[in-house]
């Protein structure tokens, strides 16, 4: 016969036996944040005794891709795409670190050069690279038209020069501006000049160590690849 103590002692020990412990310790709200999946439970992830995983983003380097006559210009890491104006021809990159430094592209079709102003700037243009000296800067003034990246001409220390970049003669111009902190680093290039357009690709940042600061980007910039078409 049973013992009415021993029932209740029975009783007890069942209602006292200790659970198995909960690894319950990200809630739901996290790990839909981190999987984008609101029916995540936090048990798939804990079994096996590991936090979940937390999305990473891909940092491959930016790139400007079949813009005019650019094929290729790819950026070194640290810049991200911020804009693309298809009206203004206008694409500008971000840099990740400085709000303050961008590379840009556009692509201007108001180059209002006579046939005069052609000949003289394609009369630069066919001698060796060289850096332009006071009469050749005038002579290639139309292509330094207001507005990006030119402001309204409130620049200074302006350095022109003719370079072959991918095959082409290009115009490569250094600047700084004398009403805020920023120096530019540009390459213009007029591939088509019976369409009387300018491609104007270039760098703009603090004017301080501008150089050193910036050194992978304007190397890049130094590999542009053009279309084969142009």
């Amino acid at each position: 016969m049973t013992n009415p103590e021993q029932i209740q002692q029975e009783s007890t020990d069942s209602k006292t036996k200790p659970e198995a412990p909960s690894f319950e310790i990200f809630g739901e709200k996290f790990l839909s944040e981190v999987y984008g999946n609101t029916q995540a439970s936090a048990t798939d992830a804990t079994d096996k005794g590991r936090a979940p995983k937390m999305k990473t983003e891909n940092n491959s380097s930016a790139a400007l891709e079949k813009e005019g006559n650019v094929e290729s210009l790819k950026l070194p890491s640290g810049f991200s795409k911020a804009s693309h104006d298809k009206r203004e021809n206008f694409v500008q990159f971000n840099s990740d670190t400085n709000k303050d430094t961008k590379v840009c592209y556009q692509r201007r079709s108001d180059f209002s050069a006579d046939d005069e102003d052609t000949q003289r700037i394609n009369d630069v243009l066919k001698k060796a690279p060289h850096k332009l000296d006071e009469q050749e800067t005038l002579d290639v003034m139309p292509m330094m038209m207001p507005g990006r990246p030119w402001g309204t001409g409130n620049y200074t220390d302006l350095s022109l020069r003719s370079a072959d970049i991918d095959g082409r003669r290009v115009l490569v111009a250094d600047f700084k501006f004398n009403d805020q902190d920023k120096r530019v680093h540009l390459i213009m290039a007029n591939q088509e000049s019976s369409k009387h357009q300018i491609e104007n690709i270039w760098i703009e940042g603090p004017s301080k160590d501008f150089e050193k600061a910036n050194k992978s980007a304007l190397d890049s910039l130094e590999q542009i690849k053009w279309s084969k078409k142009s």
